[in-house]
């Protein structure tokens, strides 16, 4: 559990369960949304996808 809770599948109790874990958890509930922010910064960023798609164009034109 580093950026998410995770839940079974059609399972309502158990998402309660997890909803009530993070409302009564401020920590928790910190520490997942930081994680999940850096994750996001980090993978997802804008740049980050310029970076990968650049490189893979690079690494096309340099293979020919």
């Amino acid at each position: 559990m580093e950026t998410a809770y995770m839940f079974r599948f059609n399972d309502v109790e158990d998402l309660v369960n997890g909803i009530l874990l993070l409302i009564s958890d401020n920590g928790l509930m910190r520490k997942l949304g930081m994680s999940v922010r850096y994750e996001l910064e980090t993978k997802y960023s804008w740049n980050n996808a310029l970076k990968i798609k650049v490189r893979e164009v690079l690494n096309k034109v340099m293979s020919n």
